[in-house]
């Protein structure tokens, strides 16, 4: 089933008309733009709600504990801090990360669409300046053949760090049923840990 895009670009455009606005206001002052290169041409590394690139698996799984959800490692040195309800049964995931060679190189988590991501977009821009690369791509669905929603991605990147703010309209079938939810999410990665 191909989903007509008609009520997607027309949430795209809404959305890329806010963050246009937001990017030319943040240009005008050049403040901004200086904070920008004095903050990249450090080292850096991301330390953000408790979990800070490097960390070891026993510190991560410590952060994850202090912060109220469980430690679930997953296959391909993927882990997810879980949810769990009173019978210890996962019921949403609150955040994934990736560990390489030991250390932790990537966590992401979502974003409540309505109310965090035009103002997360904001407190970026303000902090980093303008998006390293803005682009749009299809996601498939899981579970459902041949139905796509667009994704918007921001990312800015400072050396082997990096900081990505997604989000994606709500998607509905020809006949106007949901199938997806607008959503959001951030990552931040320090890709050198990888390598």
């Amino acid at each position: 089933m191909i989903v007509e895009v008609s009520e997607i670009d027309k949430s795209f455009q809404n959305i890329y008309m806010k963050t246009s606005k937001i990017i030319c206001k943040v240009l005008s002052t050049s403040l901004h733009v200086l904070l920008f290169f004095s903050w990249t041409s450090g080292a850096l590394a991301f330390d953000v709600d408790g979990y800070r690139a490097g960390m070891t698996n026993i510190e991560l799984e410590n952060a994850i504990n202090r912060n109220g959800f469980k430690y679930i490692a997953l296959e391909n040195s993927g882990i997810v801090a879980a949810v769990v309800n009173n019978n210890g049964k996962v019921t949403d995931i609150a955040a994934s990360f990736v560990v390489c060679k030991g250390k932790l190189s990537l966590y992401q988590h979502s974003l409540d669409f309505e109310r965090d991501y035009v103002t997360q977009m904001e407190i970026l821009i303000r902090d980093h300046g303008t998006p390293t690369s803005v682009t749009v791509f299809p996601r498939p669905f899981v579970g459902i053949s041949n139905t796509y929603s667009k994704v918007l991605s921001s990312t800015w990147n400072f050396g082997s760090d990096q900081i990505t703010l997604e989000m994606t309209p709500e998607v509905r079938d020809g006949k106007g049923a949901l199938l997806f939810n607008k959503s959001a999410n951030i990552t931040y990665s320090k890709t050198i840990l990888c390598n």
